[in-house]
Order: structure tokens, then C-alpha cells, then sequence
């Protein structure tokens, strides 16, 4: 199933502005316990898109009105280094700190979860800082500071839970709009980010979520869209458990596809799915040979544009590999007598694509692919591959 999510309002947001004040003169004559205080906090009204459907995940979409309030000014001490990418599947204290450009000035901010459910961002060479916080937001954890809408200024994405543990949000703050957009839908229990990507060939990235309920049972693999403010949901009951591979050009067309496996209650392999996004697709490739199998790697073996996905089974007491050609929708399937491991890949004839050699254990030899002729080929070894002694 796939769901283009529309959206809903999502509570109060908070963008405290905070700045220090720098002068030679002040910093001569004022005793440290006579400071100047000053805040602006900028809270956001909500709007709901009319064409939205109950039956699907929601997206809130906020505008930002200013207001004031009091607080007292601090500025964080600037730590060295910097942490500009995204790394998955880490806890949230694995990103105390990120280091990026977030409200196109030109100058870099030092962006971190300065508190529980606080995320500070402040502007290394002015010391200005930024705090954002939402009344919903019990805890929060900073995911990563990348470009998720395509204009000018990177975007910080965090994950946010309310204080009865549950999922609060996905949410984007948009720095130089000083505004939050939230993402969370029906069902919507807990989520993993599995990494940002760039899957439809648009400036911008997508934050790609892997969703469960508040049961714990799966939900979707939701693709969020920030530039567009929407989410599109995959799902089927035929999943139980979901496996993200890779996030790459599977059809030699514009944007790339992600790529992931799903598995029913018996960890059964189901299908491995293609998601290509520029188009709202989902494809799926299914065998039942595939009960025992995995993707195994990604890489050109036909000299076409686009990699191919090389997926592994066991089946009884034979083996084999799968190699999906995702760009002309079609599959080439290699079995063997007994089990078999991939020995290497590579370009062994110098001609586009590469080769995969595998060792076959019970027969005692190594027998080389070539996938774009749809030939094996019996070698003396991985390494040498000069006398062959039978082509099938």
C-alpha cells in the first residue's frame, strides 16, 4: 500500500531566540552579577491541509508568529571539531553535537540537544544562539543537520517523545525560517531513521523512517518528504519485519531507489522491494525459491546503466543467485548443486560489468559468471581465471 499523508495541526511549537551581547566598554565597567537580559520567543500557529484523509499518516504543516517572553542569556562553550553527516541507528548521545550551516548567513552553527527536550543552536563566530522547543516534546534526540527541502541552509531533524513515552514526532526545524515542521501519522507508535537520502533527483533530501506501532508490530517504511511537506507510506500485511539495504540507482533513470527486504513472522524472505520515489512506485520481486535468501550485494554486472541486486538463497539441497535487473524489470536466476559462497566481483574480461565468481564446495571448483551473456564458466580459481575447462 502506498499513502501520500496529508496533514494536521500539532500543538505549540517554541523557537527561543537567544544572543549575547559583546561590547569593550561593558565588559570594563559591568560587575558580573549586572547583565542585561533579553529573549524572543517566536511560537507557531498550526494549519490543516483540507484534502487530508483520516485513513492515512498525518503531516503538520507551521507558520511562525512572534511574541516575548524572559530567560537568562548563556552562551554553551564551543566544542572542537565537527560532526556534519548522519549516522544511523546510533543512540541519541551520539549526537550531542553536529557542526553545519543551518540559516544561510554564511557563518556555521554549533547545533546540539542542549537539554532533554531543548535543541540549541548557536552561531560559532557571533556566539548568537537559537533554542527550539515544543510543549509535546518531553525528550529529544538530534538525528542529523542536512538539507531536507532544497532551499539555501541546512535543516536539523530530530525525534521527539512526550512525557507518556510516546512518539511525539519527526520533526524539522527550519532555521533560517525559525519554524518546526512536524511528521508523524495514524498508527504511528515509534519510528528508527534509517539514514537521508536524496531519492527523486530534487534538490533536497528525504528522511527515510522505518515505522513501528504502539503494539510494537510494523507499521510502514515511510519515505518524508520536507520539501513538499508530505510523507508516503509502503506497506502490506505480508510483512512483519523489514530490513533496509541501500539507497542507490537501481534503473539508470533520475533519483535512486531504495532498496529493502522484507520478511513474514517465519523470517522468511517475502520480496525485495524497490521503492522509486521521482515516481511513487513501489516494486516488488518475489520467488519462492527466496525463503532462505538475502540481498547479498549491489553492483553492475550487464554494462547498462544501473546497479543490479544479487540476492542469495538456499533451497533444499541446491543454492543460488538471483540477480534482479531492476532497470528492465526482469531477473536471471544461477543454481548450484549444494552450497556455494561468493568468492569475488569484479571485471575479469575488461568488457562493461562485472563478474561474480563463486565456489562451489561439494563439486570442488569455482565457477565464473558472466551475467551479461547469461554464461558460467568452470575456472581454476578466483584469482585465475585463464583455463577453463566447461561453459554452461
Amino acid at each position: 500500500m502506498v499513502s501520500l499523508c496529508p496533514a494536521r495541526p500539532a500543538g505549540d511549537p517554541q523557537m527561543i531566540l537567544q544572543k549575547t551581547i559583546e561590547s569593550p566598554f561593558l565588559a570594563s565597567c559591568v560587575t558580573p552579577w549586572c547583565v542585561a537580559f533579553f529573549l524572543c520567543v517566536i511560537q507557531a500557529s498550526c494549519t490543516q491541509d483540507s484534502s487530508s484523509s483520516l485513513m492515512t499518516p498525518m503531516v503538520n504543516e507551521i507558520a511562525t508568529a512572534p511574541s516575548k517572553d524572559s530567560a537568562s542569556i548563556s552562551t554553551p562553550p564551543v566544542a572542537s571539531g565537527s560532526r556534519n553527516h548522519l549516522e544511523t541507528h546510533q543512540s541519541g548521545s551520539d549526537f550531542a553535537l553536529i557542526i553545519g550551516e543551518t540559516n544561510d548567513d554564511g557563518l556555521s552553527e554549533e547545533i546540539s540537544a542542549c537539554e532533554f527536550n531543548v535543541i540549541c543552536v548557536t552561531t560559532l563566530d557571533t556566539g548568537s544562539k537559537r533554542m527550539y522547543q515544543h510543549s509535546a516534546w518531553q525528550t529529544v534526540r538530534l538525528i542529523a543537520v542536512q538539507d531536507t527541502d532544497g532551499d539555501p541552509g541546512a535543516e536539523i531533524v530530530v525525534v521527539a517523545y512526550t512525557r507518556e513515552g510516546l512518539l511525539a514526532c519527526v520533526c524539522v526545524i527550519h532555521d533560517k525560517a525559525n519554524s518546526i515542521q512536524f511528521y508523524g501519522g495514524q498508527g504511528w507508535g515509534s519510528v528508527e531513521v534509517q539514514t537521508l537520502a536524496n531519492t527523486d533527483g530534487i534538490d533536497g533530501e528525504e528522511i527515510l523512517v522505518h515505522v513501528k506501532s504502539d503494539e510494537g508490530k510494523l507499521r510502514c517504511f515511510c519515505l518524508i518528504r520536507d520539501r513538499d511537506r508530505t510523507v508516503r507510506e509502503y506497506s502490506d500485511v505480508a510483512w512483519t519485519t523489514l530490513r533496509f539495504r541501500i539507497v542507490a540507482d537501481t534503473d539508470g533513470e533520475s533519483g535512486k531507489e531504495v532498496i529493502f527486504e522484507a520478511r513474514d513472522a517465519a523470517d522468511q524472505l517475502v520480496c525485495v522491494c524497490v521503492i522509486r520515489d521521482q515516481k511513487n512506485e513501489l516494486v516488488s520481486y518475489t520467488d519462492s525459491k527466496w525463503k532462505m535468501g538475502e540481498v547479498q550485494l549491489f553492483t553492475d554486472t550487464d554494462g547498462q546503466p544501473g546497479l543490479e541486486i544479487l540476492v542469495t538463497f538456499m533451497n533444499g539441497s541446491s543454492s543460488g543467485i538471483t540477480v534482479i535487473h531492476d532497470a528492465s524489470r526482469t531477473s536471471t536466476i544461477y543454481e548450484f548443486e549444494g552450497d556455494h559462497t561468493i568468492q569475488q566481483v569484479r571485471n575479469y574480461d575488461r568488457s562493461h560489468g562485472d563478474e561474480i565468481c563463486v565456489l562451489l564446495p561439494i563439486q570442488e571448483k569455482y565457477l565464473l559468471i558472466n551475467d551479461r551473456q547469461r554464461e558460467q564458466e568452470v575456472v581454476e580459481s578466483c584469482g585465475h581465471v585463464g583455463k577453463a575447462r566447461d561453459r554452461t
